[in-house]
């Protein structure tokens, strides 16, 4: 080897050995508590949106929401890093606000789901995870949000 290809062989290998970690970093996507969808038509009179939250209007009622999450790492069996979301939960009523995280195949058969809930008032983060997935499989998340409370965002990291 002469000293230009010994040269390139090094900055090729420093080059690789720095990027390496930013090119395998986790994919995270965040969206706004808006993109939640209610259940059954029935609640969508107690819905109001902001640009990023959806928030529950009722003083007596809990809303359940449905809130899209994207898979592009459509391979992988592990699941995802985790999903978090962020809540503003009101002092108006003593119930939980909640969400589960479920893994499905594609057929829609399930493979594992989690659970995260609070009765804290304020705004609090739920940390979520699902550690198994199959290819083509999806994510479904869905919430109870607490009368006067709202989802503010969400954020799904996948491996």
């Amino acid at each position: 080897m002469n000293k230009k290809q010994i040269f390139a062989t090094a900055i090729s290998v420093i080059a690789i050995s720095t990027f390496q970690d930013r090119a395998m970093a986790a994919d995270a996507k965040s969206a706004p508590g808006s993109a939640c969808q209610v259940v059954t038509n029935n609640q969508s009179g107690q819905v109001q949106r902001t640009a990023t939250a959806l928030v529950n209007s009722s003083y007596a009622a809990s809303l359940n929401v449905v809130c899209p999450i994207t898979r592009d790492n459509t391979t992988n069996f592990n699941g995802t890093k985790n999903v978090r979301v962020w809540i503003n939960r009101s002092a108006v009523s003593n119930s939980l606000s909640y969400c589960t995280l479920t893994s499905l195949t594609k057929e829609g058969r399930l493979i594992r789901s989690d659970f995260a809930g609070t009765s804290q008032v304020g705004r609090l983060e739920l940390v979520l995870d699902v550690n198994n997935s199959t290819p083509g499989g999806v994510y479904g998340l869905a919430c109870t949000v607490s009368p006067r409370s709202s989802i503010e965002t969400y954020t799904s990291t996948e491996h």
